[in-house]
């Protein structure tokens, strides 16, 4: 996955949560939907922040904390699911996102591993 589509991915992850959140209640919304909002953004933030640095180290750390933010979020859907707050259509459309990212990750990580400026 290009760096662009890497950002676009997580951007994608992001907009789809915060679609499905906004149909929540209220009481839901302000609590799983809030953690669902922000941890997607997180991920797709420390994405971009980690794809646009020149700084291998800080390149590194980035993408750690996506792909602890992306388990995050993976368990986060897992228990979305769980309370009948996300259909299985929307479960397998966030986890088929979230996979994309995480797999991204992976490749970015060992990547940077092997390669350090």
């Amino acid at each position: 996955m290009t760096d662009g589509a890497m950002i676009t991915t997580a951007y994608e992850l992001a907009k789809t949560v915060h679609q499905i959140v906004s149909q929540f209640s209220d009481k839901k919304r302000d609590t799983i939907g809030q953690r669902l909002c922000d941890t997607s953004v997180d991920v797709a933030a420390q994405v971009q922040d980690a794809l646009t640095t020149d700084d291998p180290v800080e390149q590194q750390e980035a993408l750690r904390l996506a792909g602890l933010d992306g388990i995050a979020l993976e368990i986060l859907v897992r228990i979305g699911a769980d309370m009948g707050l996300i259909g299985p259509n929307e479960s397998k459309k966030l986890n088929t996102l979230i996979v994309a990212v995480r797999d991204g990750i992976d490749t970015e990580r060992r990547t940077v591993r092997r390669n350090p400026e």
